[in-house]
């Protein structure tokens, strides 16, 4: 398929171009802020501490709560920035692909990336959380696959909503709203547990439900039963999903990139 090729050419051809464009919106923030981009893990860490502190009991069934938030949390923020900026990324370089030969899918290349380094810090800090919670078991190694299948379909609905963004002005409103829906429609901040099984049934409804069930089951050493590989399957299915559209997506409007803005 047109786009999987492209995906991969792209990188393949413009990944130093990439980094250097990641290196200067790093340098960027460093001039703005002594702190750059640890600006963003400490507020989200203060945010971490205090609804740890405010919403344990109510929020959360188990000892583990500030485990569940701070893996849950720092996940939903790259996920919210990544799409958030997506619809926006072409407008945002059309000068460039006006005047220039470059596959428009390098920008979306280095969004995502570019959140995932700054994501990967708060990894680092999970990662030495679940050691101090005596958690490591080889289940972890289901979490560190559901991550890559996280950043594909970020990288599906990137190229969906920026590609749509040309044609449609409406989409980044939209998208934010659907953002902002999800957020509370996913267990992010709250276990599934607290709720009566009608709302359960309904939270699996949604797709980025299942994205963090495979991803934080194991981070919290839960038990492996039916339900989980349940939701592997969904999230293999909607990335099946999302990888058609998007192929469907790109081809209709990617070669009109550089007249729609």
């Amino acid at each position: 398929m047109k786009l999987l090729k492209d995906i991969f050419k792209s990188f393949k051809l413009y990944k130093d171009y990439i980094f250097c464009l990641m290196k200067v919106e790093l340098n960027m923030r460093k001039r703005e802020t002594f702190l750059g981009i640890f600006w963003k893990i400490i507020l989200s860490l203060i945010v971490i501490i205090f609804m740890s502190m405010i919403f344990d009991k109510g929020f959360f069934k188990g000892s583990n709560y500030i485990l569940y938030l701070f893996a849950n949390y720092f996940l939903w923020v790259f996920i919210n920035d990544t799409l958030g900026d997506s619809p926006k990324l072409f407008e945002s370089y059309k000068n460039i692909l006006q005047n220039n030969n470059i596959m428009p899918l390098v920008y979306i290349y280095k969004n995502i990336l570019m959140n995932f380094y700054i994501y990967s810090y708060s990894f680092i800090i999970l990662v030495c959380l679940i050691i101090y919670k005596s958690l490591i078991n080889i289940n972890l190694i289901y979490s560190f696959l559901s991550i890559i299948i996280i950043f594909t379909n970020i990288y599906l609905i990137s190229i969906i909503t920026s590609h749509l963004q040309g044609k449609f002005s409406d989409i980044d409103s939209i998208n934010r709203l659907v953002l902002l829906i999800t957020f509370f429609f996913t267990p992010i901040i709250y276990s599934e547990d607290i709720l009566p099984d009608k709302s359960q049934f309904i939270l699996q409804l949604n797709p980025f439900y299942h994205f963090f069930k495979i991803y934080n089951t194991p981070i919290l050493n839960l038990e492996i039963t039916n339900q989980y590989f349940i939701s592997w399957i969904v999230s293999l299915s909607f990335t099946a999903v999302m990888f058609v559209v998007a192929n469907v997506i790109y081809k209709k409007f990617n070669n009109q990139i550089t007249n729609l803005f």
